[in-house]
């Protein structure tokens, strides 16, 4: 899921000015501020800058509530609250995590790794609002909690964990001066009883579960020729006929991205392996766990056969892949967490594979949105800068939009990103960067409504990591 988590979209939409709180935070340098008088003693007590980083804003007052961000968190000093209940770090995971599901009551439970830092801090993180989740983008396990988040890369030891920047992200949002842009409203050509068809899909997606689908990362069934509606989910592709909605089916997806089969073998006794028959004495060799795996979440009708034979991956992974999603496990990995479906859902929805959604020319109302994919990066990675356009809550395909961003050394550079996609989104991707750490990279999306309808919305990303 991915993905996304910790880099969620600046909507320029009106709305965005009623979040949560909306002063305190300047575009400052991250060592520009002093503990306020508030703080000077919570400060300290929580681990001071070894944990929360330094203070990114002043101190400032909302609604009688004391506030100040550091780069990790937001802290809160409420002097009516009962008194063992005066400080606290603000509930900024929700703002960051904006796809989270219902929370189970009391929370999710704590991770191990981060179990010490909870009891250190007083409980003042709040609950768990995920799982214990993966993140292949960055190589890393995370977990969000209401007040902080926290993470270990896949190659670091169990409780070598490290506090993910909430301070940094929300103040870095609530101080972009954003301004409405709202510049017409489409008519959008909807494919007749695409919404039965989205709830069938979506249906069939509940019924197998977030943890072997992955998140929902369209919002409608879009078609693919010859009657068929597919879905995409982080790790699967659901696929139904027009005319058939109970007959919801798996996309092969492994083979749609590549995954070419391998040649099966003879059975061998094998300690952690089962012989897989696939006729004339051959076999493919499966690891116990991943059978398990399969077995207790639909078997091999909804998995298909394997076509692969375990293959090593990246970061000391180890992965196989059947005829619909492929399986991986990782050494060391938390518990729930051993055997899990690749998302291969996040690959095939790049390859942006269907027939153009059209809309007409002359959109109204049309609400157009920028965000780039990480906050911020190092030296050494590339960025993406996502727009978006929307009306209401559906997404409007063939809106053009250009790209100028703006370089350290003053020099700009000006794109077009290709036509929105059936999600009402395009990106593009951006070279790495060199500068020093701490350097602010800003750009601007303009939508491009002709000569006398241009309307462009700002954004801004930051060198975190400086990579020689």
């Amino acid at each position: 899921m991915i993905d996304a988590i910790g880099q969620r979209k600046a909507v320029l939409v009106l709305m965005i000015l009623a979040m949560f709180i909306l002063s305190g935070c300047g575009n400052q340098p991250i060592q520009g501020y002093e503990v306020g008088d508030a703080f000077t003693n919570f400060y300290p007590r929580m681990g001071g800058v070894e944990n929360l980083g330094p203070c990114i804003s002043p101190q400032f007052v909302k609604n009688g509530v004391t506030y100040q961000y550091t780069q990790k968190v937001l802290m809160a000093y409420d002097p009516t609250a009962p008194s063992a209940q005066q400080y606290t770090f603000g509930k900024i995971g929700y703002e960051i995590n904006l796809d989270l599901a219902v929370i189970p009551d009391g929370g999710y439970k704590v991770w191990e790794d981060v179990e010490p830092v909870n009891k250190e801090t007083g409980g003042v993180i709040g609950r768990a609002v995920t799982d214990v989740l993966q993140n292949d983008e960055k190589q890393r396990y995370e977990q969000y909690f209401e007040g902080a988040g926290f993470f270990r890369y896949y190659n670091d030891p169990a409780g070598m964990i490290q506090w993910m920047d909430y301070g940094e992200w929300m103040c870095g949002l609530q101080c972009l001066d954003v301004d409405l842009a709202i510049i017409g409203e489409p008519t959008p050509v909807v494919t007749p009883d695409v919404d039965n068809i989205t709830l069938a899909l979506v249906a069939y997606g509940d019924r197998l579960g977030d943890f072997y689908t992955g998140q929902l990362l369209i919002s409608k069934a879009r078609p693919v020729g010859n009657g068929l509606y597919e879905i995409v989910y982080e790790n699967v592709v659901l696929v139904v006929h027009q005319d058939d909605l109970g007959n919801v089916s798996l996309l092969h997806l492994p083979e749609k991205l590549g995954y070419v089969s391998d040649v099966p073998v003879a059975c061998t006794s094998q300690d952690g392996f089962i012989c897989y028959p696939l006729g004339d004495g051959l076999v493919r060799m499966i690891p116990v766990a991943y059978y398990d795996f399969i077995v207790q979440n639909g078997g091999f009708e909804l998995s298909g056969e394997p076509i692969t034979n375990l293959r090593p991956g990246s970061g000391g992974a180890s992965y196989q892949c059947f005829r619909n999603l492929c399986l991986e496990s990782r050494a060391g990995a938390p518990e729930g967490l051993q055997v899990r479906v690749m998302p291969l859902g996040v690959a095939y929805n790049r390859m942006d594979m269907a027939a153009p959604f059209v809309t007409p020319n002359a959109p109204h109302m049309l609400v157009i949105s920028t965000w780039p994919r990480y906050a911020d990066i190092s030296t050494s990675q590339s960025q993406e800068i996502y727009v978006q356009a929307m009306q209401g809550t559906m997404p409007v395909a063939n809106i053009l939009f250009s790209l100028t961003v703006t370089y350290p050394d003053g020099t700009t550079v000006e794109e077009t990103f290709p036509l929105t996609d059936f999600n009402g989104r395009a990106y593009l991707t951006l070279d790495p960067i060199h500068a020093p750490e701490g350097t602010n990279i800003p750009y601007v999306a303009c939508y491009q409504g002709g000569a006398e309808n241009v309307v462009c919305i700002p954004g801004a990303f930051m060198i975190w990591s400086y990579a020689p």
